[in-house]
């Protein structure tokens, strides 16, 4: 109770002594912190990043440095070799085998030179053999490669096989790339490169038989395929492929 602006503290005492809530309530009105007229304010938050340092992953390096060339290149360029646990130097085309890896050049030069000279003993501070028929070895390994990828653009339908509907395709669809097995200047093969847009790449690496069997079908001597992921995926392997085997 107030009187002339003097508390009287009995009389207060005994009111919060009796009614503990309504003590509790006046002083929550007299505490700015909580007053509904006091501006109501956060602590500034802290950045996420600052928050929980182990949720920031440092960016993936996408480069490597090749034993032949002495060069840096992004990996896509390069063939990773690792070692076999009976130290035989081993091809590692998907880059994701265990161990030390050795980056060379996808070309077939500096793929020689790291094999003439076994910059792979160096590269894996251990000794490491190399297979006689390294660089067909891999060859081989590549173009299975691109072959794999030629049954995915069929499974998914961007690849048209067969001289009819080949001829079809290239007038009516947007076509990347053309593969075939004939010979340069049969007939066959002519008409369908007169009908190829000009940026459409033409391949002729495999015979009618390697890919009739990579198919399943007889006589296989055109293939297309449109645009697409797929015909890029390929066109990055067969890339590669070419600068290993030429």
């Amino acid at each position: 109770m107030l009187i002339d602006g003097t508390k009287t503290p009995q009389t207060d005492d005994l009111k919060a002594d009796q009614n503990p809530d309504l003590a509790a309530s006046e002083c929550a009105v007299s505490d700015p912190a909580v007053n509904s007229d006091a501006p109501l304010t956060s602590p500034p938050s802290k950045p996420l990043s600052n928050a929980n340092p182990a949720c920031t992953r440092p960016p993936k390096e996408t480069t490597r440095r090749c034993i032949a060339t002495k060069q840096s290149y992004e990996c896509d360029e390069l063939i990773r070799f690792v070692l076999s646990p009976d130290n035989i130097v081993t091809p590692d085309l998907d880059k994701n085998l265990p161990g030390r890896g050795a980056w060379v050049k996808a070309e077939k030069e500096a793929l020689q030179t790291a094999i003439k000279n076994n910059l792979f003993a160096k590269s894996f501070k251990s000794q490491a053999t190399i297979p006689d028929d390294m660089l067909e070895r891999l060859g081989n390994m590549l173009s299975k490669r691109c072959l794999n990828v030629l049954n995915l653009a069929r499974r998914s339908g961007d690849c048209v096989v067969g001289f009819d509907k080949a001829f079809i395709a290239v007038r009516k669809l947007p076509i990347a790339l053309y593969i075939t097995g004939s010979e340069e200047g049969s007939d066959s093969r002519r008409k369908i490169e007169n009908s190829l847009p000009d940026n459409a790449e033409i391949i002729s690496l495999w015979d009618a038989d390697t890919l009739s069997k990579n198919f399943g079908t007889d006589n296989t001597n055109h293939i297309v395929i449109k645009r697409s992921g797929i015909a890029k995926k390929f066109i990055k392997e067969y890339r590669k492929l070419y600068a290993v085997i030429v």
